[in-house]
């Protein structure tokens, strides 16, 4: 959660640099139980490489319920940190 925050101060801070610690993997698991249906969600996300200013991604995740209905998603993305001036500079 730390390397999160740190993330979203470093994207709004846009004018600054920020050298940000390297990204970890993570894992998160969620249950959602209703009287209907219940939905046990898994995701993975991992970066693959990564600099000061971009992370490449993989992402999978992984859902299914109560009712034998399963899903699932595999992907690969980009983020980059765009440094811009502030308004007024």
């Amino acid at each position: 959660m730390k390397k999160i925050l740190l993330l979203l101060t470093c994207a709004l801070s846009f004018g600054r640099t920020c050298q940000a610690e390297p990204l970890d993997g993570r894992a998160e698991t969620n249950l959602r139980y209703g009287s209907e249906r219940s939905i046990l969600m898994t995701e993975f996300w991992a970066p693959l490489t990564q600099s000061d200013s971009g992370v490449l991604f993989t992402d999978l995740r992984l859902m299914g319920d109560d009712q034998d209905n399963r899903e699932g998603n595999l992907g690969i993305g980009y983020r980059h940190l765009l440094d811009l001036p502030l308004l007024g500079e």
